[in-house]
């Protein structure tokens, strides 16, 4: 499971931002929560986080909140590298000091490498639900701000990728 997160420009910058993220990062699909706030967002530097879980564990965290939306295009890259070379692509976060990385291992999987963890996933699921999420995160951006050039760019790629995959 894949989830992305806004971070809320107005919430209060304490000690408890990971025991209690949800007080601070707001889900991409809580309309009401993110339009109440459009004004107060930086969308040239939007701050959010990208949640990955399987099969029970927390693999990716709100400790990695960066960039949401170039996180999310180091993603696409990543995975068009990958999948074009069938070797190892890596990057570090937009703005953070943070390793992330895959590596096709064998035909059907792949290593996602996120700092100094690493772990072994299937890659044809993998890759789908991060392109759909991916797409899903983009597509809600251009219906919230539908003024703002956010999403094609984006969103064309995510097309050519999901053509390859």
């Amino acid at each position: 499971m894949i989830n992305s997160y806004i971070l809320d420009p107005n919430a209060p910058k304490s000690g408890d931002l990971l025991a209690n993220p949800r007080k601070y990062f707001i889900p991409i699909d809580d309309r009401d929560w993110i339009k109440a706030i459009e004004h107060d967002l930086d969308l040239k530097y939007l701050n959010g986080a990208i949640v990955i879980e399987y099969c029970g564990s927390t693999i990716m965290d709100y400790r990695y909140w960066d960039l949401v939306d170039q996180l999310w295009m180091y993603f696409i890259h990543l995975m068009g590298e990958v999948d074009q070379s069938g070797g190892k692509a890596q990057m570090f976060f937009p703005d953070q000091p943070v390793r992330l990385g895959l590596e096709c291992i064998g035909k059907n999987d792949v290593l996602f490498i996120l700092d100094d963890g690493k772990w072994s996933l299937p890659k044809k699921e993998f890759f789908q639900e991060l392109v759909n999420q991916a797409e899903h995160f983009f597509r809600r951006l251009q219906e919230y701000f539908p003024d703002q050039d956010l999403a094609a760019r984006p969103l064309k790629e995510i097309g050519q990728l999901k053509t390859t995959l």
